[in-house]
């Protein structure tokens, strides 16, 4: 009876922690679509983007006898956040407000100030780093053998309190989370749209990023942001041609 009761516990257990990774994973690829979340959808994201990423990487991992030693495996963590924060802040942050010619001039003006590089081999590096190098991290086996990578630098590691697995923890998370992130990013749609109010004529016009009580719209040609109360929207006008996160990145 105390054996069943025990096997129980772990079931129970095992199903409520599943759960909550797939509510925040889920959550995460939710919060790089424009619509409002949906509890049903949050958990149904959630779980593929777990049991793709993490239970099948997890299980690949464990089947293969590779080991490193503790510290060349936080080195190789490291370096995979390092890859995937650059990927999130080129191909995310920097279409959805806009930045890339920005961002662009900044690396642009760095590399004249180097009078060996041509303006050729300037635009090759720019056109490397914001475009091939972005795009093909991205790529969804990319993230997939990332994934396998991060679990494989567990392999040996002895979970205890110390500082060193609780770093692998941490950084096992964060490297997990933007990588769900991007996955989410690369099927997002933000539609050009234009934004009828109560209290103005003239519409509001830019990319929405994100339905809820409040709008959230860009304006890439006056660069600005707004938060917008849905209860003073009238009507909504979309673009029928999609900008997707993936694609129209850069």
């Amino acid at each position: 009876m105390a054996l069943e009761i025990s096997l129980s516990l772990d079931i129970v257990a095992a199903l409520g922690g599943l759960a909550i990774l797939f509510y925040y994973f889920g959550k995460l690829i939710l919060e790089t679509q424009v619509g409002k979340e949906q509890r049903e959808v949050t958990y149904m994201q959630g779980f593929w983007f777990t049991s793709v990423f993490i239970i099948v990487p997890f299980l690949i991992s464990k089947s293969l006898s590779f080991e490193v030693s503790d510290w060349v495996g936080l080195l190789i963590q490291v370096v995979i956040l390092s890859l995937l924060d650059f990927v999130r802040k080129v191909k995310i942050t920097a279409f959805k407000f806009n930045r890339q010619d920005a961002m662009k001039d900044e690396v642009r003006d760095f590399y004249n100030r180097m009078p060996f590089l041509s303006k050729r081999k300037i635009e090759k590096h720019i056109h490397l780093l914001f475009e091939t190098l972005p795009n093909a991290l991205s790529n969804t086996v990319f993230l997939f053998l990332f994934s396998v990578t991060i679990f494989l630098t567990l392999n040996g590691l002895e979970f205890s309190l110390d500082f060193l697995p609780i770093f692998f923890i941490l950084f096992t998370l964060l490297n997990l989370s933007i990588l769900a992130i991007i996955f989410g990013y690369k099927n997002a749609n933000y539609p050009h749209s234009k934004i009828y109010l109560k209290t103005q004529k003239k519409p509001i016009e830019g990319r929405i990023l994100k339905f809820g009580d409040f709008i959230c719209c860009v304006d890439d040609t006056r660069e600005l942001k707004y938060f917008i109360n849905s209860q003073e929207i009238t009507k909504i006008e979309q673009s029928i041609f999609k900008n997707k996160g993936g694609k129209n990145a850069t």
